[in-house]
């Protein structure tokens, strides 16, 4: 049960990541300018110099370090994560 909290958070905390990429940086006011509002998964746009080299649907180095925190704390090898 332990183990499935915690897989559900990363899984939560990967997905929010990747919808929240292209806005990356940037101001509440340029968010609402550029996008209005952000309902699915978009690609990094190319005006953001943090998030434009992103795919849509991809999550950052805020998820993989995440991970790599997850993997560390409890001393889990990396392949055994599967995200």
């Amino acid at each position: 049960m332990k183990t499935e909290r915690i897989l559900g958070a990363l899984y939560g905390q990967a997905l929010g990541d990747a919808m929240g990429m292209p806005s990356e940086l940037w101001p509440r006011s340029r968010v609402k300018a550029h996008f209005g509002w952000i309902d699915r998964f978009l690609p990094g746009p190319k005006e953001n110099n943090a998030a434009c080299y992103f795919n849509r649907a991809e999550f950052t180095d805020d998820t993989s370090m995440a991970c790599v925190w997850r993997m560390r704390y409890w001393n889990v090898k990396a392949r055994s994560i599967r995200i």
